[in-house]
């Protein structure tokens, strides 16, 4: 099984629809799919990149966790404050995602859940730095310890409260907009040692 396309009207994908197929390359998603239960692609390490319709409202806990081939998430058409997960404070849906170079925020976000940064495993360590686009609903982090490297780029031009203790055991570059960046090192206090903060 390399290829599967979904129904075309399909709104929910159950708990492990095709999770544990090894030789799943692609899927293409239902144009009005609105949530991704549990497990629903788990261990699918030849899956690569999904477009996510916008419909999109919510990603379950280990969705695509150990899908090693995907590099590239964009949720960014997706607003993830309403439906199934109003408060939008998820679970950690790309665990062990070894190859995962970029991702971007659905609109509606409000928060991390604690170490899982919405998503993406904090101990799997990449030689590079993840890209994480954040959208301006952001409000609030949980911690990112011991996370690794991490490019933030931070639409928003106020910073999302004090978030400095989070930051531990990470390099992280902050990209805000200009004229912001007074913000975003009150933000993140005295952590300015391993913190880069570039406005763009």
């Amino acid at each position: 099984l390399k290829k599967v396309i979904l129904p075309y009207r399909a709104k929910h994908i159950g708990n492990n629809v095709l999770s544990n197929c090894p030789k799943l390359e692609s899927v293409e998603l239902p144009l009005y799919l609105e949530t991704i239960r549990k497990e629903s692609f788990m261990q699918c390490p030849k899956l690569k990149d999904l477009k996510f319709p916008s419909t999109l409202n919510y990603i379950g806990e280990s969705s695509f966790k150990g899908c090693n081939s995907i590099e590239v998430v964009d949720l960014s058409q997706c607003n993830f404050n309403r439906g199934y997960n109003t408060y939008a404070r998820w679970e950690c849906a790309f665990k062990d995602c070894s190859n995962l170079k970029e991702i971007h925020l659905p609109q509606g976000v409000k928060q991390n859940n604690g170490w899982d940064y919405g998503y993406i495993e904090h101990n799997v360590k990449r030689p590079y730095a993840l890209k994480v686009y954040i959208p301006a609903t952001w409000e609030k982090f949980g911690s990112l310890n011991d996370w690794g490297n991490a490019e933030l780029h931070f639409e928003s031009p106020t910073a999302p409260g004090h978030f400095g203790y989070a930051l531990d055991g990470c390099n992280v570059v902050i990209y805000c907009p200009k004229g912001s960046t007074t913000s975003y090192y009150n933000a993140v206090g005295g952590k300015i040692d391993n913190v880069k903060i570039i406005e763009q």
